[in-house]
């Protein structure tokens, strides 16, 4: 949501529970704050923004340079989301986002292409992420399955496909379910039982290839 002319932003139908609250403006780093809101009650809350110049980031597509409308999401080094912007903000697809001085991760999901990933460091100017097809992965089984897959990374990290959502796991249902656009890398599949992961196996994604994995 915005502010008013005066800064100030009202949520009135928020439930209760703890919240994250952030606020940006271009210019100025973010600054974040958690704030408690209990039933019936009303939290006050005042975000103080200095001056920082941030990241200037362009996606573009890894085979011909094109620039690429995408989901830009930057994390701190909590993993706690921060920024959550769109490329293409300009003529040449750059987009200028909002950041504190500092280190962070910035990750990029666009249609049709698999997520990057990279540690970046802020303020920088000229910043260009390429993002490329990637891999398709194929889950057969010789049963019907129904569940919940997810790619871990080898920093124990989750595998995010689109970071529109921020949804990792991968449903599954029947006997073959097909998941393109997998970034090439390695990677642990895992199917989610109810007790944790009840199948486990490496797995290797090779660029515009197809892998297949077959849960016994």
């Amino acid at each position: 949501m915005s502010t008013t002319d005066q800064g100030a932003f009202d949520a009135p139908s928020l439930r209760e529970g703890r919240y994250r609250v952030i606020a940006s403006r271009k210019g100025f780093g973010q600054e974040s704050r958690e704030v408690e809101v209990a039933r019936g009650g009303y939290a006050d809350l005042v975000l103080e923004l200095q001056p920082a110049d941030g990241v200037v980031v362009t996606v573009t597509d890894a085979r011909d340079g094109r620039a690429l409308e995408a989901i830009v999401v930057v994390r701190d080094a909590e993993r706690r989301i921060v920024a959550n912007r769109h490329a293409g903000a300009d003529a040449e697809g750059a987009v200028n986002i909002p950041l504190a001085d500092g280190a962070y991760v910035l990750s990029t999901s666009a249609t049709g292409y698999g997520t990057a990933t990279l540690p970046i460091r802020s303020p920088a100017r000229g910043l260009r992420v390429t993002l490329t097809p990637g891999g398709t992965l194929v889950i057969e089984s010789p049963r019907d399955i129904s569940g919940r897959v997810r790619l871990v990374q080898p920093d124990g990290e989750e595998y995010v496909r689109c970071w529109c959502d921020g949804i990792a796991e991968i449903k599954v249902e029947g006997r073959r379910t097909t998941v393109e656009h997998v970034a090439a890398g390695s990677y642990t599949l895992e199917l989610m039982g109810a007790n944790g992961p009840a199948f486990s196996r490496a797995v290797t994604i090779q660029e515009g290839a197809s892998t297949t994995v077959t849960i016994d």
